[in-house]
This record gives structure tokens, C-alpha cells and sequence, in this order.
């Protein structure tokens, strides 16, 4: 399969993250995947695991730069699905150095146009841009 792929399953994921009462542990989720890497054909079991660690250990950061970046916006009002396809871009832009942020950028994008609403695209977009011009590393 692909690197695609492997950002859906990443996704579903970090998405949990919001239903949890109790704070999953890196380590559950980090051996099921690499059980179950071949039953779902995942391509990379340990891009899963350093994205959704990276989500999990930076959350509150990665939260806070959503939060000041998205203008006039509560950040508890944000769709769960937004803020996670938000929280994967980040800790791509952050802390995964094979990507770059444009990359992080345009597949938050399609991610958004596949599982959100039809204004969410451009919302992503818009505030993910902003975090990289705020960080220095968009590439235009």
C-alpha cells in the first residue's frame, strides 16, 4: 500500500484520541499496529507509530498552535475530525523530518475533502499555512 494509506490509518487514530476518557498509551496502540501491519496492509508500521506518538506526546502544543492560529475560532468548537487531520499535519511539519511541510499541507488537504465538510479544505489549509510562514518552514 502507500504512504496514503498509512495517513488514514494515522488519522483514525489521532482521532481517537478525542473519545477517549482515559489517555491511550502509545505503547497499545504501537504493538497493535505492528501486529495487524499485515493483515491491513500497512506500509510503514513505523510511520504510524513515530506520527502518532508525536501526536501524543506534543498534543498540548500542537493544540495550542491550532488554537492561536485559527482567528476567531474556539478550539473546542472545531470539528474532532478537523482538529485530528490539523494535529497529523503539524506533527508532520514539526517532528517528521522525510516530510516536507508543503507535503504535510496538501495531504491534510485531501484528508479534509475526503472525511470533512466542503469548507473545511480551505479552513485547513488557511491555518496550516499560517503555522508554517509562523515556523518558517512552507516552501513556496
Amino acid at each position: 500500500m502507500s504512504r496514503k494509506n498509512d495517513r488514514k490509518h494515522v488519522l483514525s487514530l489521532i482521532f481517537s484520541l478525542d473519545f477517549n476518557t482515559v489517555q491511550p498509551q502509545y505503547e497499545y496502540y504501537a504493538e497493535h499496529f505492528a501486529l495487524d501491519a499485515v493483515e491491513s496492509e500497512i506500509s510503514e508500521p513505523d510511520y504510524i507509530q513515530e506520527v502518532f506518538g508525536g501526536v501524543e506526546k506534543h498534543k498540548e502544543e500542537i493544540d495550542s498552535l491550532i488554537g492561536k492560529n485559527a482567528e476567531g475560532w474556539d478550539f473546542a468548537r472545531l470539528s474532532r475530525i478537523d482538529k485530528a487531520i490539523m494535529r497529523l499535519a503539524i506533527c508532520e511539519m514539526l517532528y517528521i523530518d522525510s516530510i516536507t511541510t508543503s507535503i504535510a499541507i496538501n495531504e491534510a488537504v485531501e484528508l479534509a475533502k475526503e472525511y470533512s465538510t466542503d469548507e473545511a479544505p480551505r479552513f485547513i489549509n488557511g491555518i496550516l499555512g499560517k503555522i508554517a510562514r509562523n515556523i518558517g518552514g512552507i516552501e513556496v
